[in-house]
């Protein structure tokens, strides 16, 4: 119970293909974008990682290891402090405080008692570059030197705050008392030790044992037994602790006082023995500093036989000062740091020795994250004079944001991890409008900042969104050669990842999607006549697809006339004509399926005339709708039509036999009553199925009569027309 005390790595990214001389890469690139149909971004945890050499050094470089301050004994009742300042980089900061042991009684020698022990507290905490970290000492209660025989001080406690919150106390001892009697006495007038914590929180400080050895309750003093010492001042526990009472014998000691705050209270007096002019009593221990500073021990008596009669004379020791863990602020747990995962905890130990090894000691730990970049279009196509955007997002995966600090941004920032996005960018192509925490910061590179990574147990502070977006657009020439494709690629530089996490698996260059330049067709169906009798005529169907823009060679589109597929019909054709016969290369298919390998001129057309004749067994007053569907590789946006119909109306002719109408349907008859069920017979053998007979009219339905034996069953007879 008492102590004795960014390397960018891709050469070829933002290149611009013609495909007029790669025509196969053509056909079968947008072959798999049309039938895609919809813009497909890569997963980002399934893209590769960039395998040169990391580049730059945008995160924060040379970060101290650690940093003591020691300040300096502060006078009675009074604190010193020494600041610093925490630094760019850091997301926590592993603080080891020292509060300072209590003072032996200076007849220690000739048993006095002991000073208590002050707190040795280790824990992890999460700060913020730029506040500023104070560690203040706080003076434990002096000595009382009334009279002759002293007790001793209670210690210095350290308290650790970050921009003015507490972040920690380590409590002093409590002082040992005096003792007048020859003999000594077990732990009697002990100080009691510091506050000691295992967890976040207040941690009591241990009461100080009475004089005659009556040990504390925790941080409740030892009672005195005899009415020759003085009890034991209690410890601080957030409040000061409780004053140790005096002996209460003629020439009694007195009181202790309470610990206020975080200074401990000053020890009670030894009585005072009139007859003997500067004879006294012994002296109580002081309350040592701390989260609620120690109650002062209470004085011991003085008597004629003090020392002979086998009862102590001694003063009670002083309460040792609380001590606190801010939990709001304390880590605890597995941590995954940047080189090694840590599992962190508060800890205690004893620091023993009046005032000794008081301060705190700081080590820094930088924060541990990995970012990934990926790149794509908003679409994998544009029309001449149109606009491409394409969206970088950088991507932090953690398991710690990037490293902040307190102070305002302005400009590129200096004092906080920064991330370097390189984008080579094609011909004319320009960034956006920045996120608020991106700036560019040269032709080509944009510099970001203050990315935050998931919330996560380590990482409380973290966003679901945890990347910036980084926009970049470039304006089509309206002259563009449509089959132009424009590729793009962002490398990422540096970052300080977790090694414990598998270091930078995030990937650190993003190529996007081609995006390629295509001319628009409209598409248009006729029909003529639009009316025609069934068995004497036919219908002449004409399909034109016409170029809006220049169409490069293996992206004209593919026309299907799905109208035709399903017309029960004679159809013949289709004849292939328009201006762009000579060019355009086309071939029919089987299932009216017409391709062109070849190009367009712009306003230049491909017509395809079907011809399907009419028969009587049409049905007069019925229309044919006709459709066929041309689409190009527009995938958004304004654009002239894809698909187009024609109708034709079928009107009688009087030499066609005519087509007879189907006959009413006839009454149903009434149901009859349900007769009584007869008994089951046995189930005769099942005989073959016969033909179906013709269905006769409906006669009244009879009585039902007893059921009979069910006997075999009969062939069924052939089916009949029905009337």
């Amino acid at each position: 119970m008492f102590s004795g005390r960014s390397a960018i790595g891709s050469a070829w990214a933002g290149r611009v293909f013609s495909l007029r001389s790669l025509r196969v890469f053509a056909a079968v690139a947008f072959a798999i974008i049309v039938a895609a149909a919809t813009l497909a971004v890569t997963p980002l945890a399934s893209l590769s990682p960039f395998t040169p050499s990391q580049a730059g050094a945008a995160p924060i470089t040379g970060i101290p290891g650690s940093i003591t301050r020691n300040p300096g004994n502060p006078a009675d009742d009074d604190s010193t402090f020494l600041t610093t300042t925490v630094p760019n980089g850091v997301c926590r900061a592993e603080i080891n405080a020292r509060g300072g042991g209590g003072e032996n009684s200076p007849d220690f020698i000739l048993n006095g008692g002991d000073g208590g022990a002050g707190a040795n507290i280790t824990a992890v905490f999460r700060v913020t570059p730029g506040r500023t970290i104070e560690v203040r000492r706080w003076a434990g209660a002096p000595a009382n030197t009334t009279g002759s025989q002293d007790g001793g001080a209670g210690g210095d406690a350290i308290e650790v705050f970050e921009a003015g919150t507490t972040l920690m106390v380590a409590g002093g001892g409590g002082g040992g008392a005096n003792n007048i009697d020859t003999a000594p006495t077990t732990n009697g007038g002990f100080g009691g030790d510091a506050g000691m914590p295992n967890a976040a929180g207040a941690f009591g400080g241990q009461g100080g044992s009475a004089g005659d050895g009556t040990l504390p309750t925790g941080s409740a003093g030892g009672v005195s037994g005899t009415s020759h010492s003085g009890s034991g001042g209690s410890g601080g526990n957030g409040t000061g602790g409780d004053l140790g009472a005096g002996s209460t014998l003629n020439y009694a000691g007195q009181n202790g006082a309470a610990g206020a705050a975080r200074y401990g209270g000053l020890a009670g007096t030894g009585g005072y023995y009139s007859l003997w002019p500067g004879y006294w009593g012994p002296n109580g221990g002081s309350g040592g500093a701390g989260y609620g500073g120690g109650g002062g021990g209470g004085g011991g008596s003085y008597h004629a036989t003090a020392g002979a009669d086998g009862v102590s004379d001694v003063g009670g020791g002083g309460g040792g000062g609380g001590s606190y863990v801010n939990p709001a602020s304390v880590v605890t747990g597995t941590i995954h740091e940047v080189s090694a995962t840590q599992n962190y905890n508060v800890s205690s130990t004893t620091n023993n020795g009046f005032d000794t090894n008081v301060g705190s000691t700081i080590n820094w730990i930088p924060c541990a994250y990995d970012l990934g970049v990926q790149k794509s279009p908003t679409s994998q196509t544009v029309r001449p004079g149109g606009t491409v955007t394409w969206n970088i997002k950088v991507y932090n995966n953690g398991p710690d944001n990037m490293s902040t600090n307190t102070a305002a941004v302005a400009g590129i920032p200096t004092n906080r991890d920064t991330s370097v996005i390189t984008d080579l960018l094609p011909a004319g192509a320009t960034f956006g409008t920045m996120p608020s925490n991106c700036a560019v910061s040269g032709g080509t590179q944009v510099t970001c900042w203050d990315i935050k990574a998931p919330v996560s147990a380590q990482n409380p502070g973290g966003s679901a969104t945890n990347y910036t977006t980084v926009p970049v657009t470039l304006a089509v020439p309206a002259t563009a050669e449509a089959g132009t494709c424009y590729s793009n690629t962002a490398v990422l530089d540096g970052q300080r990842p977790s090694q414990p996490l598998g270091g930078d698996v995030m990937p650190n260059a993003s190529t996007s999607q081609l995006v390629c330049v295509v001319g628009d067709t409209g598409l248009t169906k006729t029909a003529s006549p639009t009316s025609v009798q069934r068995g004497s005529g036919s219908v002449t169907w004409t399909v034109t697809l016409t170029a809006d823009d220049e169409i490069a060679a293996g992206f004209i589109p593919t026309i299907v006339d799905t109208g035709l597929q399903g017309l029960p019909y004679s159809t013949s054709g289709p004849v292939i004509g328009g201006t762009a016969a000579g060019t355009a290369d086309c071939t029919a298919l089987p299932s009216t399926v017409v391709t062109c390998t070849g190009s367009m001129d712009t306003g230049q057309t491909i017509t395809l005339t079907y011809i399907t004749t009419i028969p009587c067994d049409a049905s007069p007053g019925s229309v044919v709708y006709n459709t066929a569907s041309a689409q190009d590789q527009i995938l958004g946006g304004p654009e002239l039509a894809d698909e187009a119909g024609a109708s034709v109306l079928i009107t009688e002719n009087p030499e066609c036999p005519p087509i007879a109408p189907t006959g009413a349907t006839g009454e149903i008859g009434a149901t009859g009553a349900t007769g009584e069920i007869g008994a089951t017979g046995a189930t005769g053998e099942i005989g073959a199925t016969g033909a179906t007979g013709e269905i006769g009219a409906t006669g009244a339905t009879g009585e039902i009569g007893a059921t009979g034996a069910t006997g075999e069953i009969g062939a069924t007879g052939a089916t009949g027309e029905i009337g």
